[in-house]
């Protein structure tokens, strides 16, 4: 259970990363 948890966590972080990173990207 904690496994999946840590797992989905880093899941949205990664998403949340990629997003930013494009958002960066279309900014610039």
């Amino acid at each position: 259970m904690v496994y999946a948890l840590v797992a989905g966590t880093v899941a949205v972080y990664a998403v949340i990363a990629k997003y930013v990173l494009n958002g960066v990207g279309t900014a610039k």
